[in-house]
């Protein structure tokens, strides 16, 4: 993710969807993603759970700091 900022225009946003889980069972919780992301430069500036009904996924939006 922090190679990817250098294509980014100024402003530009990151979204991603994923389900929570461990890592082996195709998800990853998305307090891992925050912080990873974190991590490599971006801040959390949205979250939604609007994917599916059951609760599982999730959808973050991150944008450069």
């Amino acid at each position: 993710m922090k190679v990817l900022q250098k294509a980014l225009r100024p402003g530009a946003k990151v979204g991603i969807i994923d389900r929570n889980g461990n890592g082996a069972d195709h998800g990853l919780n998305h307090e891992v993603v925050v912080k990873e992301m974190e991590q490599a430069g971006y801040k959390l500036v949205g979250t939604y759970d609007f994917t599916k009904a059951d609760g599982q996924d999730y959808f973050l939006i991150f944008q450069v700091r």
